[in-house]
């Protein structure tokens, strides 16, 4: 019988044999009507069941929020899923950049699988898989985790997404910022799991520990760098240098130094050349080297719009200091 994993991954729903119709009111109320009647009130429906409809309606979601076909999310594994929704972006992009592992460890009654490991523009993402049928996983937290590049551990700086698949399986994508976001074409990555936390209870300590090695090469040789050297200079002031530009096939990010004092903190708002707002999907300020990481831009973005948006830093001792948008100070960064 296959494990938990393999199910996951193994889980396909075949639409070949269906045609794409376009169903009036009418007809949808008609079908919901037939299958509430075909339906026994009183009889549970069987697990296994109640699975593949779930899955189903995860599908047909993602397919209204992403604009893919559903045939083609089907055959997405959910932990990509998780990663594209995190990088805001297409999950068949970041199949082309990243490395499945599927390695699996087992400890302590818990099972680790690594799924998938990107190294993208000054970032690691890493995604993995916790089950258990022994321990129970409710109220389970991000684990801690040591991460080695090439042999130097890397500080853990980041974020990342969590989903509950059922009640003994959780999916994780943890992202990793990369020192001095550089990149190389190969890499050898060392992830070690020492610590399984919850939010109520006591930890579960263990090793559970992966090597892979991977290349950037391909996302090096389709990523672009441009120069910006924009100078920003506050009223008290501090400065902030805008150096650079950086365009990936799987985020845009934007690198700034803040000097002169940190009694204010700076992010960016960015748009396109049509005025579109682009959301950010992580940064770090108020540090040596700062970003800001946006999605991906498409082929259509000529120009991006960056403003300024200063808050109270660490040695603000003003508590009524406010977040504030300098429009006055905004400027536009060529792509073409």
């Amino acid at each position: 019988m296959k494990d938990i994993y393999a199910l996951l991954n193994d889980a396909h729903v075949e639409l070949e044999q269906y045609e794409d119709e376009d169903m009036s009111e009418l007809d949808k109320k008609r079908i919901k009507k037939g299958i509430r009647k075909k339906l026994h009130p009183k009889r549970p429906m069987p697990v296994r069941y109640g699975l593949a409809v779930v899955c189903i309606f995860l599908i047909v979601c993602m397919a209204f929020a992403t604009n893919l076909p559903v045939k083609a999310l089907s055959e997405i594994p959910f932990f990509r899923m998780l990663m594209a929704e995190q990088m805001k972006s297409d999950p068949a992009v970041l199949k082309t950049y990243s490395t499945t592992v599927g390695q699996k460890v087992s400890e302590a009654g818990i099972d680790i699988r690594l799924d998938d490991v990107l190294v993208g523009e000054g970032q690691l993402l890493i995604s993995y898989t916790i089950h258990s049928s022994e321990v129970n996983l409710q109220g389970i937290c991000s684990p801690w985790m040591s991460v080695y590049l090439n042999g130097s551990e890397i500080p853990q700086n980041g974020g990342g997404k969590e989903s509950r698949v059922d009640s003994g399986t959780y999916t994780f994508v943890g992202a990793i910022d990369l020192p001095d976001h550089t990149l190389t074409n190969k890499m050898n990555i060392q992830i070690v799991f020492s610590e399984i936390r919850f939010q109520d209870r006591d930890s579960i300590n263990g090793d559970w520990g992966f090597a892979i090695e991977t290349s950037a090469e391909k996302l090096m040789s389709e990523t672009k760098k441009i120069d910006i050297h924009h100078t920003i200079t506050l009223d008290n002031g501090q400065t902030i240098q805008v150096s650079e530009l950086v365009l990936s096939p799987i985020s845009t990010t934007v690198y700034y130094v803040i000097s002169g004092g940190n009694e204010w903190d700076m992010v960016f708002l960015a748009e396109d050349q049509s005025g579109k707002s682009i959301q950010p999907v992580s940064g770090r300020s108020n540090t040596k080297s700062n970003f800001i990481r946006f999605p991906a831009l498409s082929r259509n973005e000529t120009k991006l719009r960056l403003t300024p948006v200063i808050m109270p830093g660490a040695e603000s001792e003003d508590h009524v200091l406010k977040r504030e948008v300098l429009k006055q100070l905004s400027f536009s960064v060529d792509i073409d």
